[in-house]
C-alpha cells in the first residue's frame, strides 16, 4: 500500500510538474505578443509625430521664406523708387543746364545778327539804297520779334532755376510757393506824351519801325538816356529829316518840301505826280511788311 501510495504520489508530482511546466510554457508566449503590440503602436505614433513636426517644419518654412521675399521686394521697391527719383532730378537738371546753354548761345546769335542787319541798314541808307534799307528793316523787325521771345524764355528758364534753388533749400516751402506777380512796369509821362503827340505810331509801320530804330541807336551806340527830353528832341530830328513829308509845312508857292525813306537829303518833287513803277522785289518786301503798296510807294525812289 505504501509503495503504490509512493507511486501514485509521485505520479501526482509528475503530473503537478508537467502541468506547472506546461502552465509555464505559455505565460511566455502570452507576454511577448502583449509587448509587440505595444511596440507597434509605440512606433506608428512616433511616425505620426515625425510626419506631423515635418509638415509644421515645412510650413513653417514655407512662410519664413515668404516673409523674407516680402520684406525683399519692399526694399527693392524702395530702391528703385529712389533711383527713379535720382535719374529723374538728373534729367531735370541736364535739361535746364540745355536750356541754359542754348539761350546763351541764341542770344549771341541774335546780338550778331542785329549788329549786322544795323551795319547794312546805314550802307543802304548812305547809298541811298532804299532796296537795301527796306531788307534791313525787315531784319530789324524779325529780330525785335526774336529778342522778345528770347527774353520771355530766359525768364521762363530763370524763374525755373529760381524755383528749384528754393526747393532744394526749404522742401516743405515748395508746395506753398506762388510764382509772384510783375508790377506793371511805370508808363514815363514822356513816352505817353510823345505817343499821343504823334498820331503815326503804331498806325506808320515803316515810320514806327525807324523810330525803334533810332530808339536802339541813340541808346546803345550813343548814349543817350531814354527818359530825357534831348532823346526825344533827337527822334524827333531824325524822324523829320527821314520822313519829311510827313511833317511838311505848305510854302506859298504851293509846293511841298518831300524826300525818299532811302535818301539822305531831302529833294523837291513836283506837284500831281503819283504814278510809281513798284519791282517785284519791292511788291514781295512791300507784302511781306504788310504795308499797303500805296504806302510803300511813297518811300520810293523814282
Amino acid at each position: 500500500m505504501e509503495m503504490k501510495m509512493a507511486e501514485e504520489k509521485e505520479e501526482i508530482i509528475v503530473e503537478t510538474e508537467a502541468e506547472e511546466t506546461t502552465a509555464t510554457e505559455e505565460k511566455p508566449v502570452e507576454d511577448v505578443s502583449s509587448e509587440s503590440s505595444e511596440k507597434v503602436e509605440a512606433s506608428d505614433n512616433e511616425e505620426e509625430l515625425s510626419d506631423y513636426s515635418k509638415n509644421v517644419q515645412k510650413r513653417i518654412k514655407k512662410l519664413t521664406e515668404r516673409n523674407k521675399n516680402a520684406e525683399r521686394d519692399r526694399e527693392e521697391a524702395v530702391r528703385v523708387a529712389q533711383q527713379l527719383l535720382n535719374e529723374n532730378q538728373q534729367l531735370k537738371s541736364r535739361v535746364q543746364q540745355v536750356d541754359t546753354g542754348y539761350l546763351s548761345e541764341y542770344g549771341n546769335r541774335l546780338g550778331a545778327q542785329e549788329a549786322a542787319a544795323k551795319t547794312a541798314y546805314k550802307n543802304s541808307y548812305d547809298a541811298g539804297d532804299s532796296d537795301g534799307l527796306l531788307a534791313a528793316q525787315e531784319q530789324l523787325t524779325q529780330i525785335a520779334v526774336d529778342k522778345q521771345k528770347y527774353a520771355s524764355a530766359k525768364q521762363r528758364v530763370d524763374q525755373q532755376q529760381k524755383v528749384a534753388v528754393e526747393q532744394q533749400q526749404a522742401p516743405q516751402q515748395a508746395a506753398q510757393m506762388q510764382p509772384t506777380q510783375q508790377a506793371a512796369p511805370k508808363v514815363d509821362p514822356k513816352a505817353k506824351g510823345s505817343a499821343e503827340k504823334n498820331e503815326w505810331f503804331g498806325e506808320d509801320e515803316i515810320m514806327t519801325q525807324a523810330a525803334f530804330t533810332f530808339h536802339r541807336r541813340l541808346v546803345e551806340e550813343e548814349g543817350f538816356d531814354p527818359q530825357s527830353e534831348d532823346y526825344y528832341s533827337e527822334i524827333d530830328r531824325r524822324l523829320r529829316t527821314e520822313f519829311p513829308q510827313k511833317f511838311a509845312t505848305k510854302r506859298s508857292g504851293g509846293g511841298s518840301q518831300v524826300a525818299s525813306a532811302g535818301n539822305s537829303a531831302s529833294r523837291n518833287t513836283k506837284q500831281g505826280r503819283r504814278s510809281v513803277k513798284l519791282t517785284h522785289s519791292q511788291v514781295a518786301i512791300a507784302k511781306k511788311l504788310g504795308v499797303p503798296l500805296e504806302q510803300y510807294a511813297k518811300y520810293v525812289k523814282d
